[in-house]
């Protein structure tokens, strides 16, 4: 029965010994070894990769238009911009046809108040 009990003993502890090995086997930090040609190095990054610029700008208008011109990147390389560069250039059509008529407009109403039409008579009153 002592024998049996000192068996038992022995086949437990080289079986926690077994089992340490193994398990500590299995923990152990492996590398993967690859061999290198000579050549020309490439650096590359794999999966998904964000890039964010180092500062960025919103334009806006103060009118409203076509834009006409628009200085654009040159294959998406930034670009630097000093202090009073054109960006965009919007189409005058539109203003010039709006400032046109606004002087049109002030013009006629000139001619009517140096007539003396009711136009004329009522500012006048407003001015009094």
């Amino acid at each position: 029965m002592k024998m049996s009990k000192n068996y038992f003993l022995i086949l437990v502890v080289s079986l926690g010994v077994v089992g340490t090995i193994w398990f500590s086997s299995k923990l152990a930090t492996e590398a993967v070894v690859a061999l290198a040609k000579t050549g020309p190095m490439r650096d590359s990054v794999t999966g998904n990769v964000q890039v964010f610029s180092e500062s960025s700008f919103e334009l806006r208008s103060q009118g409203q238009g076509k834009a006409e011109f628009v200085r654009m990147r040159p294959f998406g390389k930034p670009v630097e911009v000093k202090e009073g560069e054109i960006l965009i250039k919007l189409e005058t059509k539109d203003l010039n046809r709006s400032l046109e008529k606004a002087i049109l407009a002030q013009k006629t109403h000139q001619q009517q108040v140096e007539i003396g039409s009711a136009s004329a008579l009522q500012l006048e009153i407003e001015q009094k």
